[in-house]
């Protein structure tokens, strides 16, 4: 039984990655859609208010009609009952955390450097960047901070944190 939760920094392609990984290991990959299916379902609300609080942007009387205190249970209860079928990849949900003592679940973080970052959200958002003569992105970078630990796996630019 096979249950990896995963988690990513923006700008990583982690959606990619979780996508390929579950066709080369033939796992069920578990995307956001069925999870607020459920949780929707079982708060007896419209799958999109769902999607809405989760984004951090939902409407005053969707505020309403979610209870935080059992949007959480309900959550973590699909995240448990997910895992305990076995042979999935979730991908977000806090799962990586949720599932942390459960010893048969491979926790991977997806990172990649700030650059590579920066570069695939203005591809996805169609930006382009124009520097003021003088200014160097790489100089601004250094004083971002990343989360990624030091037991590693480099896969092309993309960096895979196994915990």
């Amino acid at each position: 039984m096979t249950v990896i939760a995963m988690t990513r920094e923006m700008g990583t392609r982690g959606k990619d990655v979780a996508l390929e990984l579950s066709v080369q290991v033939d796992l069920a990959l578990i995307h956001h859609q069925l999870v607020e299916q459920d949780i929707a379902k079982r708060l007896s609300v419209e799958v999109g208010d769902v999607h809405r609080f989760l984004e951090g942007s939902p409407s005053l009387l969707t505020r309403w009609k979610i209870d935080q205190q059992r949007l959480s249970r309900y959550t973590t209860e699909e995240i448990l009952k997910l895992a305990q079928k076995g042979n999935v990849i979730i991908r977000g949900w806090g799962a990586a955390y949720l599932l942390k003592d459960i010893p048969h679940v491979m926790r991977v973080r997806i990172c990649a450097p700030m650059k590579y970052r920066i570069k695939c959200m203005m591809d996805r958002l169609g930006l382009t960047v124009q520097l003021w003569p003088g200014v160097k992105l790489n100089g601004m970078m250094r004083r971002i901070p990343t989360r990624c630990g030091s037991f590693s796996k480099r896969i092309g630019r993309i960096r895979c944190i196994i915990t």
